[in-house]
């Protein structure tokens, strides 16, 4: 723990002395929904590539791939969502939510938010694997750096969490729903702030709460109340 914290001290630092714009995020310190006790560390999802593997050369040829071809309207899809919200995940102008069912599903869809942040973050100090332009100094990302580590990635976590509830809730919408998820997930590739592999450890991840919360009374107790698609004007 004390490496980990000296790391986002370090990164802090290095981003203050080059005037850089970083991006701390939000504090997910406790989880919502589901409890600690409820998280397998070694069954949610497999370790990042390792250091020097061909797995971990293919992310990098990917990122730089995508830096020389990146439009602005990609870059400027990728900010969008920095600062993370419903709104910004799933409501306008890029998502199929509208701003009253955005308002009325808030509540509950920011608990499955916050649960994947938490849990993405244990995982991101467990296995610790810089952002890629920490690693390459080549990258140069065209969104916000982020200040923690990669591992998995905690926006395609929430974008496939909620979205899998969503399409629950309205499976007529489901394939939108998990469309709008992989373009703000290949977003984070495309701006240069997140490898491949971090989203797919992102995605796993998320299949993994979501099969928590079918399971858990309290949640489904809240999700059938919700209220019926088509109602919300």
């Amino acid at each position: 723990m004390k490496n980990i914290k000296f790391l986002v001290i370090g990164i802090a630092l290095a981003a203050f002395s080059l005037g850089m714009d970083w991006h701390k995020g939000d504090d997910y310190s406790k989880p919502v929904i589901l409890k600690d006790s409820d998280f397998d560390l070694k069954k949610a999802i497999p370790p990042p590539p390792a250091k020097g593997s061909a797995q971990e050369k293919k992310d990098f040829k990917v990122i730089h791939d995508w830096q020389k071809k990146r439009t602005k309207e990609q870059c400027d899809n990728g900010k969008h969502v920095v600062d993370i919200s419903i709104q910004a995940f799933y409501g306008k102008p890029y998502g199929p939510l509208s701003d009253a069912e955005v308002k009325a599903l808030d509540p509950f869809l920011d608990q499955i938010r916050w649960d994947a942040g938490h849990f993405a973050g244990i995982l991101k100090a467990h296995y610790n694997r810089p952002r890629p332009y920490i690693t390459d100094s080549t990258l140069e990302p065209c969104a916000r750096r982020e200040v923690n580590a990669a591992y998995p990635s905690g926006h395609t976590t929430m974008m496939y969490a909620i979205g899998a509830v969503l399409s629950k809730w309205d499976p007529k919408r489901k394939s939108v729903f998990m469309k709008r998820a992989e373009e703000v997930s290949q977003g984070r590739i495309q701006v240069g702030v997140h490898h491949p592999s971090d989203i797919d450890g992102g995605k796993k991840l998320a299949q993994y709460l979501v099969a928590k919360y079918w399971k858990d009374a309290e949640f489904m107790k809240a999700f059938k109340a919700l209220p019926a698609p088509g109602s919300i004007h």
